[in-house]
């Protein structure tokens, strides 16, 4: 069932990037048309392909939990997600570097930097939505990488301080520091560390 889904789900991603690269679109619909037909496309795709969320899912050789609140989940399950960006930052991480993860979510960079860092290396993963940051702490445990990655459940600001985070209810991966009108937000508060003060601490 799961592989059926992720065929379904694979052919409607296929199938956008055929459209967008043409620009087929383009020429027989205007905008706001495209925008519409598309969001209605991909929620009636996304029912068909709903998520079984009290499991991990296989991200790239990690096992995942997912955040239920983000529209990129089915995305980072059947393996769809920034595929530009992965192949740039997989060619720019090196064995032994430390890498900052900054709004880390559940974890999708942090762990591709985990493994291409090595044993030697680190990675910091702030993430300052504790509903988020729950996931990511999960997500590290179950895949052993205590000892490469170290979660930090605060955001990065040029000081320490309490800031508000607005949290859009449909698209947690899309938290902000700035308030989005058009967005239908969760205000939390969180705390902000500067990078320079949280580095100097660790020596």
């Amino acid at each position: 069932m799961i592989m059926l889904r992720r065929i379904i789900f694979l052919a409607y991603f296929k199938a956008m990037r055929i459209i967008s690269r043409t620009g087929i679109a383009r020429v027989l619909l205007p905008l706001k048309a495209r925008k519409f037909l598309g969001q209605l496309l991909r929620s009636a795709v996304c029912k068909v392909v709903a998520l079984d969320l009290s499991r991990p899912y296989d991200v790239m050789g990690h096992r995942m939990y997912l955040d239920p609140r983000s529209e990129s989940a089915r995305d980072i399950a059947f393996g769809t997600y920034e595929h530009d960006t992965v192949q740039i930052f997989q060619k720019l991480v090196k064995p032994g570097m430390t890498v900052i993860d900054v709004g880390a979510h559940i974890g999708f960079y942090t762990f591709l930097a985990a493994r291409l860092v090595g044993d030697n290396g680190r990675v910091y993963a702030f993430e300052p939505n504790p509903e988020v940051y729950n996931i990511l702490v999960r997500n590290i445990q179950i895949n052993g990488y205590w000892e490469i990655v170290r979660a930090v459940p605060k955001g990065v600001s040029d000081e320490k301080r309490i800031v508000s985070l607005y949290v859009p209810r449909e698209r947690s991966d899309e938290a902000s520091f700035y308030f989005q009108e058009s967005a239908d937000n969760t205000r939390i508060e969180v705390e902000t560390v500067s990078l320079d003060k949280f580095f100097a601490d660790e020596g």
